[in-house]
């Protein structure tokens, strides 16, 4: 809903985010460990080659840090603070999005307008070196929606590129941008507003080079979360537009399907642009149906759910997706999980688990007690990682580890007074 400016004023910090797991999932299937606190507004999160995590995070809301963490026991607790592996220049936080290519660490700086390429170092520890940068000037001293929203995949035919989505937000709240946004550096262009644009990446080089600059979408207001399915379609919430209570527009989740997308970035002439629809065309908060229809209809419209206004969830604000960890448990393990850090002051935020199979979605999580505002989440192949940036507080959810049965414990017991008698003779 807010923008990142305006949601930090709404944090309290002393609130704690431990999960409250929501009332169709059986918390049992689960195990919860608090894998890092402390942190100053943790954002989106990684996990580097060797299994480690790196955290954003914003000290002072001015200079971004990347934190890396390593939990070599494997408890689900990281086994120290964490290491600065890179510290943005002074005043260039806050820092909102993370993503990897080829090695490199992709992300994107709210405070100084622009999406930055970090180049490892010898081993996932060492210092992290900026080698290219691409800036986007904002005209005017107020724009509501920065390039926060990044996602990242392999070019398809060209081993060694990367095709990289970022977010050109909108210049207001609730009506369309009236200025164009201008990109330098890494590559240079005039951009629209309220729009998502996808440009190539060459990482095989000694230094990253771009091109191919192409818009995928138009109508979009304010996008967070982004990412690609295994079947390459790209999925996406929206940000929708403010209100208080309630707000007029439902928070979105839409997908631009895989043959789209390549159509777009080849230039196709017959392929046109979609248009998600802000700021007309867009579901109502209670009904999910849109008033002015003819733009491309999201996927979900997060309309309340039965349990929202009893407990002050109110589903607003979606920042990152994941795609749900293949060792999960059915159906928790075939969907998209999305996270919300939205208004008014007081609410306590969800975590929303769409069920690709069913269509249907839950609240996974009714957040902690008090002002939850999760940001960042991570899925690896067995654990989903959640920051909060109002607590400062990172945790891991996995599979909880099976009790074995009475009749398996019976079963090892016979076995081995078995083996002890044949050793006996």
């Amino acid at each position: 809903m807010r923008s990142i400016a305006s949601l930090i004023v709404l944090v309290a910090a002393s609130l704690s985010a431990t999960p409250v797991f929501g009332p169709q999932v059986n918390g049992s299937d689960f195990a919860v460990t608090l894998f890092t606190s402390g942190l100053s507004f943790p954002q989106s999160i990684q996990q580097l080659p060797d299994n480690s995590i790196v955290v954003q995070t914003s000290p002072g809301f001015s200079a971004g840090s990347l934190l890396r963490f390593a939990d070599t026991d494997f408890d689900g607790i990281a086994d120290g603070p964490g290491a600065s592996i890179y510290t943005a220049p002074t005043n260039q936080g806050p820092l909102t999005q993370l993503v990897q290519a080829n090695g490199y660490l992709i992300q994107g700086n709210y405070g100084a307008h622009s999406i930055v390429i970090l180049q490892p170092g010898a081993t996932p520890a060492s210092q992290l070196t900026e080698v290219a940068r691409m800036e986007f000037g904002y005209p005017g001293a107020l724009w509501w929606h920065d390039t926060i929203g990044l996602a990242v995949r392999p070019t398809p035919g060209q081993p060694g590129s990367f095709d990289l989505i970022f977010n050109v937000g909108s210049q207001f709240d609730n009506i369309a941008s009236i200025d164009s946004v201008s990109v330098a550096n890494l590559i240079s262009g005039t951009l629209n507003p309220d729009s998502l644009y996808m440009v190539t990446l060459n990482l095989s080089g000694a230094t990253p080079t771009a091109s191919n600059l192409r818009q995928v979408a138009s109508g979009i207001r304010n996008v967070f979360g982004m990412g690609f399915d295994e079947s390459g379609n790209f999925w996406f919430s929206e940000n929708a537009i403010d209100g208080s209570p309630f707000p007029p527009q439902a928070e979105e989740l839409n997908r631009i399907f895989l043959d789209t997308l390549n159509k777009l970035q080849a230039g196709d002439p017959n392929t046109a642009v979609p248009n998600f629809g802000f700021p007309t065309c867009f579901p109502d908060y209670f009904t999910g149906i849109a008033a002015s229809p003819g733009c491309t209809e999201p996927i979900v419209a997060f309309t309340p759910l039965t349990d929202d206004f009893n407990n002050f969830f109110y589903s607003q604000g979606a920042t990152q997706i994941a795609f749900a960890p293949a060792d999960f448990p059915a159906p928790y393990n075939h969907g998209i999980f999305i996270a919300f850090a939205g208004n008014p002051p007081g609410s306590r935020n969800p975590l929303i688990f769409y069920n690709l199979d069913t269509g249907l979605y839950e609240h996974f999580l009714l957040g902690g007690t008090g002002s939850v505002r999760q940001t960042g989440l991570l899925s690896t192949n067995n654990a989903l990682f959640i920051s909060d940036f109002g607590t400062g507080e990172v945790f891991q959810i996995t599979a909880a580890t099976p009790e074995p049965s009475t009749l398996a414990l019976a079963a090892l017991a016979l076995a081995g007074l078995a083996l002890a008698r044949r050793r006996s003779k």
